[in-house]
């Protein structure tokens, strides 16, 4: 299911992304790299778009929530 991405997004209590506690131990092993994603997963292009929002919100979460440096960004 973690493949199925529409599945995931309409269920994600059924295991469709990884848990906080999966990430943290990704990151602990020290073979893994986070990277931001947009928060709202909205185009980016439109003048309308609060880019900060989009992009570093995501970004301080993901610092929060697993104590490292997020300093990339996946569009």
């Amino acid at each position: 299911m973690r493949l199925d991405i529409p599945a995931a997004f309409a269920s994600p209590e059924r295991g469709g992304f990884c848990t906080w506690s999966e990430l943290d131990e990704m990151v602990r092993s020290g073979h893994v790299v986070v990277a931001a994603h947009g928060l709202t997963h909205i185009r980016l292009d439109d003048r309308a778009v609060d880019l900060r929002r989009e992009i570093d919100e995501p970004a301080r979460i993901l610092r929060q929530r697993l104590g490292g440096e997020v300093d990339a960004f996946v569009y």
